[in-house]
């Protein structure tokens, strides 16, 4: 699973962080004023309740919300840091670099069926961002209680260079996963889309 965690990065969210809850035990937030920090970068957990932390890492935080006690639907949020080849100085160049990261992980995942879309320049986080929508179909799930299902994972995502170092890009962002035909608990105008876009907006950029 770690390897796959590290082809998807800059890519989703629900790979990153089924990786990191099956190795720690979550921790419920008590206190919405904390904040928590890696490498580059802090967050503040998101509001509402029965969010829980996985301890962060130097590279990476995330947060699952507790739905209830069935597989899915899950919800996630996270943000990392990730470095790049060759320094990158505009939001315009992430573009191109995410689509050929899209690219690689179709290849090296072909039991996934994953759609980019809604990829576009977003500065209002104060750095040279792009914003997207990424949505994956998984069948043959591992988990026998899944394996007749196929399961869509939508993540509502934003790269951003970071601010003090052209080769390190942050990654933040709102991810779902749940049975096709579900309805999404994401979707634009749902509570916990609020919730996902106040985490997104809690980012601050500090020296790597």
């Amino acid at each position: 699973m770690k390897g796959l965690v590290m082809r998807r990065v800059a890519m989703g969210l629900a790979g990153l962080v089924a990786a990191g809850c099956a190795a720690l035990a979550p921790m419920l937030v008590r206190d919405p004023t904390q904040r928590f920090g890696a490498r580059g970068f802090s967050v503040a957990a998101p509001p509402g309740s029965n969010w829980y932390v996985v301890m962060p890492s130097a590279r990476e935080v995330h947060f699952t919300k507790r739905l209830g006690d069935a597989p899915v639907p899950s919800v996630y949020v996270a943000a990392w840091i990730a470095s790049t080849k060759a320094p990158l100085a505009r939001a315009e160049d992430l573009v191109p670099f995410k689509q050929r990261s899209l690219e690689e992980v179709r290849q090296q995942e072909p039991a996934y069926t994953i759609d980019l879309r809604d990829l576009q320049v977003d500065r209002t986080p104060g750095a040279e961002c792009v914003r997207w929508v990424q949505e994956e179909e998984q069948t043959n799930h591992p988990n026998p209680a899944l394996r007749s299902a196929t399961l869509v994972t939508t993540t509502y995502g934003l790269d951003c260079l970071h601010p003090f170092d052209q080769r390190s890009i942050i990654t933040i962002g709102y991810s779902e996963r749940r049975i096709k035909g579900a309805t999404s608990l994401i979707g634009p105008g749902q509570p916990l889309a609020a919730e996902g876009e106040a985490f997104v907006h809690s980012i601050r950029f500090t020296p790597p």
